[in-house]
């Protein structure tokens, strides 16, 4: 075999040149199989392909391919005028040995092996079109999901493309995990209003559902006006995007007659099953009220008789719930434990209205199956009923608040349960004590948030107590029934029945707790408690929470949260300030904290008992099941959360325009576990690194799954005699300057030292 000639860029000369041989390779190793790459996680090797699926022979997409008959080709003495087809030059040169590939090979790893037509690579096979390269193997998408909840067991919704995958095993798994300064930046507040313009305390803490399934939330919430002892006000609904507010005046929900108790924590969900999701809140009637999403008045609370039920008057500080308890497409309410019918006509639980409070203050029930028969049951402290209110269990025990998970990991649930006097465990299924630990104050200790915060087995619970004014995270051991403080941490000032939510925002997979008391919005460490944030947020302290979703459709997480200083006002030493109001949303500034849900539709939310459209699911998974997630008031979007993207990017040089000019060609590749949307930057330069000459800058223009590659060309004319050094780059030159968050930043680069025009012979 001889080897290739290269030719000199500027030549005084007419050639005229042969046509490209039979082999054209400069090495005997170039024979079109396995070549090492950069595996997802940099350790393995990536075979490249043996087979070609045929289509173009070249990959050269719009860009023609190399002639292969004799020509002659006349050249200045600059290469900047006279014809440049390319006649007899190299089409494709591979490697910094400028390797001439002959047709239908492309450049891989710096091997000239056959191309693939689909533009799916996975291991040595070419996939077919639509393909998506999992594990190793061309899998086809499965069915349509807007989140992995959507998705079969084992699958994950692959955001992208909007289809269900199998989920990539742990080995090899291409995972994201970014540590950086927790720095959040506000991305809009709602202060005022020119409609009840008096009443713009937010009270309630802000629900978020896609009320107009137009992919961007809305926020949820009530609203008073000063003085403090006045818990009247009104419903309001404002964009996730903006914060502009989506109801005006002309609004059944913002008139007179139908203001509700703000001190309720409201509850969003589609009961009928047919589109849009209704707002249940609670009527200053003590009746039970639903909005439509418009705002209009749906329907009031009714005894079976269809007299007026008006149970909760008087009643204040408690949470609604919602739940297709027997799965028959049409959604129940429950309040304390009362159950009504989607259309507001009460099924059971009269007389019920005050299950699952503390120290008579608030109502927070679950809802689950707890006695495994398919339809799901209403649980506080103390009692359990089905739908029908036919009791499961009573207990002489003090009532609380409940939460749901399995502890001890055999399958079956316990409660964990906030009481006057401290923290409880019961078996779920009888109500029967497992353990419990005092530890006294004045008995306002809010609803309990379960979640695996520090990287061990075991479930963490955390509980805000009232005195002292702490937020504690408990451990229970399942062999010794023992519950042992974590630690603790002090907050600002507490007024109690507060409960914190939580999630992992900057994908260290340890979640980070979000607690609000009277004063201030903390965002703690799930390790040690640390303080990571604090921001002004004064309150009342009824039933709030803060709620944590992709609040605007970004695919981001955010924190919302509510405020009220009517009280702080005429108290400004309570907090030593004069406070703030309205609704508030941060998020991270370079939207680098974690994808999460966009949707928190309730206090008692745990992510199996909503959809992300705002429907319910039918059945609903048990939260601590294998189609669960074992927690409580925690945000998680689901299978594939921490799957992360991996872009490589192999340099080609095409001859096609010599001798006058060469074509730079970018072969980008995902060989991550996630895809990554078009318009991913592909920066050339004349140089050995980025300090060169910028050339040009070009997008993707494919959205690129895994194994999916796409070729991006950048022309280069020549202007003289010696070789040239190119370097490319994709999506910056490392995690600060790039835009895709990658498992691997360090293989975002290739080059060539000496690119030149090539006569193959």
């Amino acid at each position: 075999m001889s080897a290739p000639m290269y030719v000199p860029v500027a030549l005084a000369l007419t050639l005229m040149i042969a046509a490209c041989g039979d082999s054209g390779r400069q090495d005997s190793d170039a024979t079109g199989g396995q070549s090492t790459g950069v595996s997802a996680t940099g350790g393995a090797t990536e075979p490249v392909p043996t087979s070609s699926s045929g289509g173009d022979p070249t990959g050269m997409t719009g860009s023609g391919t190399a002639p292969t008959s004799e020509a002659t080709t006349a050249v200045s003495a600059t290469g900047s005028t006279g014809a440049t087809t390319g006649a007899g030059f190299c089409p494709i040169l591979c490697g910094p040995a400028n390797t001439c590939c002959q047709d239908g090979e492309a450049c891989i790893a710096e091997t000239c092996v056959e191309d693939c037509a689909s533009g799916v690579l996975c291991a040595a096979v070419c996939c077919e079109v639509g393909a998506v390269c999992v594990a190793d193997e061309c899998k086809q998408p499965a069915g349509d999901c807007e989140e992995s909840l959507d998705c079969e067991s084992g699958e994950f919704c692959e955001p992208t493309l909007e289809k269900c995958l199998p989920q990539f095993p742990a080995e090899g798994l291409c995972e994201f995990a970014e540590i950086g300064e927790f720095n959040p930046a506000l991305k809009w507040s709602w202060t005022q209003t020119a409609v009840q313009p008096a009443y713009n305390q937010a009270v309630s803490a802000p629900l978020i559902v896609d009320l107009d399934d137009d992919g961007v939330p809305e926020v949820i919430f009530t609203t008073k006006a000063a003085p403090h002892q006045n818990i009247t006000g009104y419903m309001r609904v404002l964009d996730g995007k903006t914060g502009a507010e989506k109801w005006d005046g002309s609004t059944d929900a913002l008139s007179g007659a139908n203001p509700v108790n703000t001190t309720f924590s409201p509850a969003v969900a589609d009961l009928e099953g047919d589109g849009p999701a209704e707002i249940v809140a609670l009527a200053t009637t003590g009746e039970i009220i639903a909005f439509t999403a418009d705002g209009a008045v749906k329907w009031r609370s009714r005894k079976p008789d269809d007299t007026a039920y008006a149970g909760f008057a008087g009643k204040y500080s408690s949470a609604i719930s919602l739940a297709d308890m027997d799965a028959d497409g049409k959604g129940e309410v429950v309040l304390g434990g009362v159950v009504l019918d989607h259309t507001g006509k009460v099924i059971s639980g009269i007389g019920r209205e005050l299950l699952s409070q503390v120290a008579g203050y608030g109502m927070s029930s679950v809802i689950a199956d707890i006695d495994g028969d398919g339809t799901q049951d209403v649980v506080g402290g103390n009692a359990a009923y089905r739908r029908d209110g036919a009791e499961i269990w009573t207990q002489p025990i003090p009532d609380g608040f409940p939460g749901i998970a399995d502890f001890d990991g055999d399958g079956a649930p316990e409660l964990v349960v906030t009481t006057a006097a401290g923290i409880r465990l019961q078996d779920a299924a009888t109500g029967a004590q497992i353990a419990f630990l005092g530890f006294g104050g004045d008995g306002l200790n809010g609803p309990p948030t379960v979640a695996e915060v520090d990287g061990d087995p075991a479930l963490e619970i955390g509980i805000q107590r009232n005195v002292p004014c702490d937020y504690t995270i408990f451990d229970y051991d399942p062999a010794t029934k023992v519950f042992t403080a974590k630690w603790t941490t002090p907050l600002s000032v507490c007024s109690g029945l507060i409960a914190a939510t939580a999630f992992d925002f900057d994908g260290d997979k340890q979640v980070e707790l979000v607690v609000h008391d009277d004063c201030d919005v903390f965002i703690l460490s799930g390790v040690d408690g640390g303080v990571l944030l604090k921001l002004l947020a004064s309150h009342g302290t009824w039933s709030e929470f803060t709620s944590i979703a992709d609040v605007d459709g970004d695919k981001s997480a955010d924190i919302a949260f509510s405020a009220n200083n009517d009280y702080h006002m005429v108290n400004p030493g309570y907090c030593g300030n004069t406070g703030n109001n309205g609704v508030h949303v941060y998020s991270d500034p370079e939207g680098k904290w974690m994808p999460t849900r966009r949707v928190w539709n309730q206090q008692s939310y745990h992510i199996t008992n909503i959809k992300a459209d705002g429907s319910l699911p039918k059945p609903e998974p048990d939260s601590w099941g294998p189609d669960g997630f074992n927690n409580y008031r925690v945000s998680f979007q689901g299978k594939g959360v921490f799957n992360a993207a991996d872009l490589i990017v192999d340099l080609e040089i095409s001859g096609i325009g010599c001798p006058a000019q060469l074509v730079l060609r970018a072969r980008v590749k995902n060989i991550g576990s996630l895809g990554v949307p078009a318009g991913v930057k592909v920066l050339f330069f004349a140089g050995v690194d980025a300090t060169g000459t910028l050339l040009g800058e070009q997008v993707t223009t494919l959205a690129l799954l895994p194994g999916a590659f796409e070729v991006v060309e950048q022309p280069y004319d020549l202007d003289g005699l010696d070789p040239v050094a190119i370097y490319v780059t994709v999506d910056g030159f490392d995690a600060q300057s790039g835009v895709i968050p990658e498992c691997n930043e360090d293989n975002n680069s290739a080059a060539n030292a000496s690119a030149q025009c090539v006569i193959p012979g």
